[in-house]
C-alpha cells in the first residue's frame, strides 16, 4: 500500500538510473503486519542460535546479517508476506518505476520489516503547506473528522494515547485540531489498487 503521491522528475531519475545500470542498488523499505510477533520472534530466535554471517560499523552503528538457509522458515515467511498488506514506508517512486519496468525487470529488491519488531519506531512527520486556509479547511474536512483542541498540551497528550490510529495534530495558524482519517476512507485506500497500472500503449495517428 502507498500512502505519498508521487513526483514526475524524481521517477524520470530513477528510472535513467535503472536503465543505465540494470540493478537494485537501494531496496524500497515495508513495514507488515505481524499479529502477535510470532514471524519476528522466528527470526529472533534465529539470529540467537548462528552466528552472523557478516558484520560491520557503518557510522557507529554495528550491522549484523544473517543467511537464512531453513527451508521450513523461509516458506513460512514467504507464506506470510504473500498474504499480508505491505506498506510502503519509503520508496514510493522506486516502486513505481520498477512496476513500469516490471517486463524487463521481474522483482525489486525489498527490505520488509515487522510492525512488531521493537527496534521499528515511528516518528511524526511534520508538512508546512502554503495553500490557503479554505482549501486546506474544506479538502480536510470531506477525508476526516476535525475536532479543535483546547491547547497543544492537550493535543499531544491525546495523539499519545495507543487507541489514537489514524490521527495526527494540525494547526492553521489560529488554533490546534485533533484530525482523524474516517473509516470510511481508510477502507476505501486500503482497497484501492497496490501496484501501478503499466502505461497504456502508444497509438499512434
Amino acid at each position: 500500500h502507498r500512502h505519498e503521491a508521487t513526483l514526475g522528475a524524481p521517477k524520470v531519475d530513477r528510472t535513467r538510473l535503472l536503465e543505465s545500470l540494470p540493478a537494485s542498488l537501494e531496496p524500497i523499505f515495508c513495514v507488515y503486519p505481524d499479529e502477535g510477533g510470532a514471524i519476528q520472534a522466528a527470526l529472533h530466535a534465529l539470529s540467537q542460535r548462528a552466528a552472523p554471517t557478516a558484520q560491520a560499523t557503518l557510522g557507529g552503528e554495528r550491522v549484523r546479517l544473517w543467511t537464512v538457509t531453513d527451508r521450513p522458515l523461509i516458506e513460512r515467511v514467504a507464506r506470510h508476506l504473500s498474504g499480508a498488506a505491505l506498506l510502503i514506508a519509503d520508496g514510493h517512486h522506486r516502486f513505481e518505476v520498477a512496476c513500469a519496468k516490471r517486463q524487463q525487470h521481474g522483482a525489486v529488491m525489498s527490505y520488509c520489516v515487522s510492525m512488531a519488531d521493537p527496534s521499528l519506531v515511528v516518528r511524526p512527520i511534520h508538512r508546512l503547506l502554503s495553500r490557503s486556509t479554505s482549501v486546506e479547511d474544506r479538502l480536510l474536512r470531506s477525508l476526516c473528522a476535525v475536532e479543535r483542541a483546547q491547547s497543544l498540551p492537550a493535543l499531544l497528550e491525546r495523539l499519545s494515547e495507543p487507541a489514537e490510529r489514524g490521527c495526527f495534530g494540525y494547526y492553521d495558524g489560529k488554533a490546534f485540531a485533533h484530525v482523524a482519517v474516517t473509516p470510511e476512507h481508510t477502507a476505501r485506500w486500503l482497497m484501492a489498487p497496490t501496484v501501478p497500472l503499466p502505461p497504456l500503449p502508444q497509438v499512434s495517428a
